[in-house]
């Protein structure tokens, strides 16, 4: 029996579900997803929100599916500064600052499912934008180039003890642009249910079945994956889990922390005594002492229990499974690791720290790519709804790379430059442009003018 099929009962409570049959009846296109990429994902799903299959009463989550996805997501976005210039550059770089607040947890969960959307929409006068994963959104279609050029949209609303559902197609192909809309109603919620007008729902009302858009050149939506290889599934343009290679050794990681923490319960200090009723009423309320029908070689009425704690050797080995956890998933040892478990040297360290700038330049390069294809749906809608001037646009992405910097070193570095500067090698402003990581224009600004100057030094005289 596949491995999937074996623990697909114990997913039940969380599965990611879409009415592939409903998509197939109503718009004729099959999701890209198979049913077993889709298991994949109900799995790395499990994992990520805390119910995986091994789990027990004693063995608990330690969430590192979670943490992991975190500590890629934060590098990534930490340090992004995206400027949008041209004619509506300005509207859509209020749109799109609104829209990044939400990046970070967005981004986190396509890491941990493999892939994800992002869907901008009109509201009065502003673009909002959707963050959709595998279970609100399914590609249907590739292109030549690996873009995702189709794909369907599932959204839920619940209007007393009815449920209902809209699914929205979306194909682009030769510049054309269709985007299709159905409801559904139901009495259970998860079910689709039946075919109902659109206007049943007052949100959905204004929503056409069907619209077309001509010469455009990108969908009005920006797919997103993960930059490692879907080695079961080659030929599959959808994302992986950035887990999926250390999924055995998450489930290792659990059980050695239930092996360290029953260490220290078996461990606990005991005294035991005779059942009697003396030392029951002076003991039996404290935690240390435990009664029985215990049994004493040289008559002693207690006897102390206090084992040696082998926690040194089992919280070794916990370590080394989080480390190898690490280089699995692409992080720098010491990221979920212990820190002061991780004995390197300095060319260890620049190693690690160049494999998790491997990583993060990879998600940094898919996401700049989804990014282009927001912004440029974002235009795209500005101007069918004449939100703003029509005109072309250029995008600027700054990402910073401070995960390869050492603090101690690039203080350093500071001290050098000043030195340069008392010297009259480099010039002041190239000096506060590195340490504030400023423009040459801020820079200048933030330094004194030559009037200011003289004054202080005619005060510093007086």
């Amino acid at each position: 029996m596949p491995f999937f099929s074996g623990i697909f009962g114990k997913l039940k409570n969380c599965l990611i579900g879409f009415p592939e049959g409903s998509v197939k009846r109503e718009f004729d296109v099959t999701p890209a997803i198979t049913r077993s990429e889709m298991d994949e994902i109900n799995f790395w799903n499990s994992l990520y929100i805390g119910q995986a299959y091994w789990l027990t009463h004693d063995v608990i989550s330690l969430n590192i599916p979670a943490s992991i996805c975190r500590e890629l997501a934060r590098p990534t976005l930490s340090e992004l500064k995206v400027t949008i210039d041209g004619a509506a550059g300005n509207y859509l770089m209020e749109q799109f600052s609104n829209a990044q607040k939400r990046f970070q947890p967005a981004l986190e969960t396509f890491l941990a499912l493999g892939s994800g959307a992002f869907k901008p929409y009109i509201f009065n006068d502003r673009i909002l934008v959707s963050y959709c994963g595998p279970n609100t959104f399914q590609p249907t279609r590739f292109d030549i180039s690996g873009e995702c050029v189709g794909g369907v949209f599932k959204e839920g609303i619940k209007s007393g003890e009815k449920y209902y559902v809209k699914l929205e197609d979306h194909q682009f192909e030769n510049g054309r642009y269709v985007i299709r809309n159905r409801a559904f109603e139901s009495t259970q919620n998860g079910s689709v249910g039946n075919p109902v007008s659109l206007n049943t729902v007052p949100e959905w009302a204004d929503l056409n079945e069907e619209i077309s858009v001509e010469d455009i050149e990108h969908p009005l939506f920006a797919y997103f994956r993960t930059p490692i290889a879907n080695k079961l599934h080659p030929d599959s343009g959808v994302g992986v889990s950035m887990y999926a290679d250390a999924v055995e050794l998450i489930r290792q990681a659990d059980i050695q922390w239930e092996r360290l923490q029953w260490e220290y319960k078996s461990g606990e200090r005991k005294i035991f005594g005779e059942n009697s009723q003396v030392n029951i009423e002076k003991f039996g309320l404290d935690r240390l002492y435990a009664f029985g029908p215990f049994y004493s070689e040289n008559g002693d009425l207690l006897h102390e229990f206090s084992p040696e704690y082998r926690d040194s050797s089992v919280y070794a080995g916990f370590q080394s499974i989080l480390k190898q956890i690490e280089f699995n998933v692409g992080l720098a040892f010491g990221t979920i690791s212990d820190p002061q478990s991780v004995e390197k040297t300095a060319t260890e360290i620049e190693s690690t720290k160049q494999r998790m700038y491997t990583t993060i330049e990879g998600i940094k390069q898919n996401l700049g790519s989804t990014l282009d294809g927001l912004i440029y749906a974002m235009s795209v809608m500005a101007g069918l709804y004449n939100l703003a001037p029509a005109g072309d646009y250029s995008v600027t992405y700054e990402w910073g790379d401070s995960i390869l910097e050492d603090t101690n070193t690039k203080q350093l570095a500071l001290a050098d430059m000043r030195n340069d500067v008392a010297a009259g090698l480099i010039r002041p402003e190239i000096y506060i442009m590195r340490k504030y990581d400023v423009t040459e224009a801020e820079a200048l600004a933030m330094m004194p003018s030559m009037e200011e100057m003289v004054t202080e030094e005619q005060n510093e005289v007086e």
